[in-house]
């Protein structure tokens, strides 16, 4: 199934438009549906300038990669703290890292679910 993202709503795999919008799935076609990039102005065969309507595809969100580069950091950090605790005193320094990094985690990743709703 193709998703189209301007009328949000599921479409067939085959389906070169959506039937609910007339949008196409992330391409751009011109009247002889020859196939371009969605940002294309132009045909690249022929040079028509009247080209099909791509979908909205929302832009990749800038909370995903702070989420990402958080639970990254919480996971290194963590990682550190178990392999290296057994052979050096336990730091309160290292583990207040740990619960900020953890923190940080919590409220990104919170904050994200709740703007997709």
């Amino acid at each position: 199934m193709k998703h189209c993202f301007t009328c949000k709503r599921n479409r067939p795999d085959n389906a070169k438009f959506c039937p609910g919008c007339g949008s196409t799935f992330d391409v751009r076609y011109c009247p002889r549906l020859h196939l371009n990039s969605p940002t294309a102005e132009y045909c690249t065969e022929c040079g028509s300038s009247d080209l099909s309507a791509a979908d909205h595809r929302p832009p990749e969100s800038k909370m995903m990669v702070i989420f990402a580069l958080a639970a990254g950091f919480t996971v290194l950090l963590v990682s550190y703290f178990l392999l290296y605790s057994s052979l050096q005193a336990r730091s309160p320094f290292l583990l207040l890292l740990i619960i900020l990094a953890a923190s940080v985690f919590a409220i990104f990743g919170s904050s994200n679910h709740r703007n997709k709703d």
